[in-house]
């Protein structure tokens, strides 16, 4: 198995927020549909592991506990990846909510000043430019689309 921090570029003693920044510089370098690479997808995956087993406590405490001592073939077997469509967001990356300004109206009523009266009017939301719908990253997957998951977890 390779050494999970080299994958990330990051050293052993990587804070998590330096484990994340990585993660996404590299996911977003090798993700098979931005990416021309030959091997993007076996990279994307091998970051995504990487980063699933370094950026959760007790699994980067054990990882480094096998690495350490030398055996990583227990951590193979039990880091098997499993990676699956975002659930919260079916793989796109951002979930779709009602626009915060209009309510998802798309627009709202508004009075304007019309020479010297004040006259009651449509006006079209800015935020959502008349959609009614605004996007938000999805923050189960980072914005990615995919989730990996461990069958450890999965047996849990």
């Amino acid at each position: 198995m390779k050494d999970l921090y080299h994958i990330l570029e990051v050293s052993e003693k990587a804070t998590i927020d330096q484990i994340k920044t990585s993660y996404r510089r590299l996911a977003k370098m090798y993700h098979p549909d931005l990416s021309s690479l030959k091997d993007a997808e076996a990279r994307f995956k091998e970051v995504s592991i990487a980063y699933n087993v370094l950026s959760c406590p007790k699994a980067r405490a054990e990882y480094d506990a096998h690495r350490l001592s030398g055996s990583l073939s227990s951590v193979d077997s039990s880091y098997n990846p499993d990676p699956q469509k975002c659930k919260s967001c079916s793989g796109l990356g951002y979930k779709r909510g009602n626009c915060l300004l209009c309510g998802g109206k798309g627009e709202y009523w508004k009075k304007v000043k019309y020479g010297t009266a004040m006259v009651p009017s449509r006006i079209i939301c800015v935020s959502c430019k008349g959609y009614g719908s605004a996007n938000e990253v999805c923050s189960d997957c980072d914005g990615i689309g995919i989730k990996i998951y461990n069958k450890r977890e999965k047996n849990e």
